[in-house]
């Protein structure tokens, strides 16, 4: 019996004993489909797993001094990637990719954090490790979140971009901030596109 598994945004996903969740499905010309998360998660190569089952490999990956902070993972046959989040069952933009701006409103949806929502305070800012294109906002989150999707609080739940870390600590593993790479600076980078 071959297990068919779907690959949702918020989804916790592993991959060499660490725990991260799923961003937005996303695919490569070809009909190579797949999903984006952190590239602090995960590096070319390695398989990533829901539960025990591998679902992907991934792709692309950044995570350094000057660039962003994603990865791109390609889905395994027979598993696909959804559109559907996996906390609020909230059908995500197959289309839009969005620029959020300072005061407007977006949702986080991690494994960990469930769905949070947040103020945008500043956007297109460099962070630590000289991560760029980060956009911070007022969402709680927390360790595991990493790779979370963010989208808009408009009627096409626009993608925003993929949740990279936290700021204003409020225990080791706990943040009061949260902080984005913007989505259009992760498809540009990997040459991918929603579907």
């Amino acid at each position: 019996i071959e297990i068919t598994m779907d690959i949702n945004p918020a989804a916790e996903i592993r991959s060499n004993g660490h725990a991260a969740s799923v961003a937005y499905r996303a695919m490569k010309s070809g009909g190579k489909y797949g999903f984006v998360t952190a590239g602090h998660f995960v590096s070319v190569g390695d398989t990533v797993k829901i539960g025990t089952i591998p679902v992907a490999v991934c792709r692309n990956s950044k995570y350094s001094n000057g660039t962003i902070d994603a990865a791109w993972c390609e889905a395994i046959n027979p598993h696909s990637p959804s559109n559907i989040t996996n906390i609020t069952f909230t059908e995500l933009s197959t289309q839009t990719v969005a620029t959020p701006g300072v005061k407007t409103y977006v949702y986080m949806e991690g494994f960990k954090s469930g769905f949070q929502r947040g103020l945008v305070q500043r956007v297109d800012i460099s962070g630590k490790y000289k991560i760029i294109h980060l956009v911070e906002a007022t969402y709680p989150c927390q360790k595991g979140d990493s790779g979370g999707v963010v989208y808009m609080e408009d009627d096409k739940n626009s993608i925003a971009g993929v949740h990279s870390g936290g700021g204003n600590a409020l225990s080791s593993t706990q943040y009061a901030m949260g902080y984005f790479v913007m989505a259009k600076y992760v498809n540009n980078e990997f040459g991918i596109y929603l579907y």
